[in-house]
């Protein structure tokens, strides 16, 4: 999200295993943040991940974030049916 940011071009940042730091991310960003997260990830903690979702969504940014099921710190089918969700459902905003 923070070189997103930076590049006015931007209009949507997919975040896999990854955590948006409340304390790193403006809430008045212009474009989608998405979290997708393996529900078994034991290599970024899913609940840190989660929590620092939630605090950016309570500031108004444009947060959505879940979980895949049976899923760890990995690409698998599962999580790139839901990039390809995501890509699909803003895609109609410029992507």
């Amino acid at each position: 999200p923070l070189v997103g940011e930076s590049l006015p071009q931007t209009h949507l940042v997919i975040g896999l295993g990854c955590e948006f730091r409340e304390t790193l991310v403006t809430p008045e960003i212009t474009f989608p943040l998405v979290g997708i997260h393996g529900e078994n990830d034991f290599v970024v903690n899913v609940n840190h991940s989660r929590e620092e979702a939630q605090k950016l969504m309570s500031k108004g940014a444009p947060v959505e974030w879940e979980t895949v099921p049976e899923t760890s710190h990995e690409i698998s089918e599962a999580m790139g049916k839901r990039v390809r969700f995501y890509l699909e459902k803003y895609a109609t905003n410029g992507l």
